[in-house]
């Protein structure tokens, strides 16, 4: 029961954001109040104060410390005019645009996340699609190149959830097959 007590804002959270479509913010809000509310309810600890003021600052400054060079980076590209110079040299490659589609989302995109992280690749590729295809065609087109990269650090997440999927398919078509019996 007490697992359930302390899972209960995230449960908040992803039943407002899918069952009930709240937007994110007041998802979070949400969450945060109901933290707050069993916090009170079980009592002020000092010490799990401490520890979650202490586990914040690491995590703030930990993701602080990757947001800022990436801005950094992507303010410094667009000043220079990267992205007009790197779509000139991608149309200048003489590719068909089966090929440039190619040699964007599993070439270049890939090599710019890889190599700065943070998204970077989508700043420098979208602009990219864009003066290559219609905008519909090149978002779309931008955000199957993300899906298939592995993110930096969120690639654990997308191979674990991918894990998590397939396990759940295979045993709803278990549970299914046993019904039709």
């Amino acid at each position: 029961m007490a697992f359930l007590i302390h899972l209960s804002p995230v449960l908040l959270v992803m039943s407002m954001l899918m069952v009930l479509r709240r937007p994110p913010v007041q998802a979070a809000i949400a969450g945060a109040a109901l933290v707050a509310v069993l916090w009170l309810f079980e009592g002020l600890l000092p010490n799990a104060a401490l520890a979650a003021f202490q586990d914040t600052a690491v995590l703030f400054a930990s993701t602080a410390f990757v947001i800022v060079p990436g801005l950094a980076f992507v303010i410094l590209i667009e000043r220079m005019g990267v992205n007009q110079a790197l779509s000139e040299w991608v149309q200048a490659l003489g590719l068909k645009r089966a090929e440039l589609v190619l040699f964007i989302v599993l070439g270049l995109a890939p090599l710019l996340e890889a190599m700065t992280g943070f998204g970077v690749s989508l700043i420098a590729t979208v602009p990219l699609l864009l003066s290559l295809f219609e905008r519909r065609i090149a978002l779309r087109v931008a955000l199957t190149g993300m899906t298939i990269m592995p993110w930096g650090t969120l690639g654990l997440a997308t191979v674990i959830g991918a894990s998590l999927a397939h396990h759940w398919r295979m045993w709803t078509r278990r549970r299914w097959r046993r019904l039709r019996r």
